[in-house]
């Protein structure tokens, strides 16, 4: 089967389960929403096999799957890479399409908002809607944080926000990597506007996402 008519299957699938919870105050039968999730995992996952054999990436180890909690995600990896494909057609929690998920990432790729903040990272075109593979290099992992490292990626993301508007919000050291002394992003499509950042720090006082307190700081100084 084509990937676009995996797609519109994929569509009609969470298009049902959003139709089932919405009419259902979100209580619907454990075994009938098993049984959907089942389907749009697996319309998921042969969805981004598809893309990444027409990618012509191959002999990749699968390294982590998950889906149906926001949005889907795949990582492989290879002895030099690791490589990423993102699906936001998959989930049906609508509050996600509120945060601009897939319209702040596509903004970030194009205006290269990645630049300086990842290493060596590549973006792939996979002729699909909201569907998004990037390959990066594998980095060395953080042992003990040292802060004057963190605080240069920091600032290069509060300037980034100053000028493109967009905010990452899940800085945590499981994100970052290090390569020639200089820490780096390896997970990259959490990104949200200022809008929407304002917005949710207005109606909820207390909330945070898994930022850094400190990158938190700053933007709020921003609102």
């Amino acid at each position: 089967m084509e990937i676009v008519q995996l797609c519109n299957l994929l569509n009609d699938k969470v298009t049902e389960r959003y139709i089932l919870f919405k009419e259902n105050e979100c209580k619907i039968s454990k075994i009938m929403d098993n049984k959907i999730v089942k389907d749009i995992q697996k319309l998921s996952n042969l969805i981004a096999n598809k893309i990444m054999t027409n990618l012509n990436f191959k002999n990749l180890q699968t390294i982590l799957v998950r889906d149906t909690t926001c949005h889907y995600r795949k990582i492989w990896k290879d002895d030099k890479y690791y490589y990423k494909l993102i699906n936001f057609n998959d989930f049906i929690d609508k509050s996600i399409l509120n945060n601009k998920y897939i319209e702040t990432f596509d903004k970030a790729i194009k205006c290269n908002f990645y630049n300086d903040i990842t290493y060596n990272v590549e973006f792939f075109n996979t002729n699909q809607k909201n569907i998004y593979v990037y390959r990066i290099p594998i980095l060395n992992d953080i042992l003990n944080l040292d802060k004057q490292k963190y605080n240069k990626l920091e600032n290069l993301l509060v300037n980034k926000f100053k000028k493109f508007g967009i905010i990452y919000t899940d800085l945590n050291i499981t994100n970052i990597k290090e390569k020639n002394n200089i820490y780096y992003l390896i997970d990259l499509e959490t990104v949200t506007t200022f809008e929407v950042y304002k917005d949710w720090n207005i109606k909820n006082k207390n909330f945070s996402w898994n930022i850094n307190k400190s990158y938190d700081f700053k933007i709020r100084q921003e609102l």
